[in-house]
């Protein structure tokens, strides 16, 4: 199932990522008004690239202007 149905639905979602999603959930119900666009991976390149980026990364890291990421003890 795709990402947006699987936010849109208001199924319980049991995968390991399921408490990503519900929170999510919650979060939009704190707004009157949401609309949520499917951007392709073509478009979303730079966030792409952080969460491959992210995946290296042993310690946490918090991105602070101008300086860039900076590890968070």
């Amino acid at each position: 199932m795709c990402t947006l149905k699987v936010t849109l639905s208001p199924d319980k979602l049991l995968s390991s990522y399921g408490h990503i999603v519900e929170g999510a959930r919650g979060r939009l119900m704190e707004f009157r008004r949401v609309l949520i666009m499917h951007v392709p991976r073509q478009g979303n390149s730079v966030v792409h690239s952080l969460v491959r980026l992210s995946r290296s990364l042993q310690e946490r890291q918090v991105w602070m202007e101008p300086g860039g990421a900076a590890p968070v003890s």
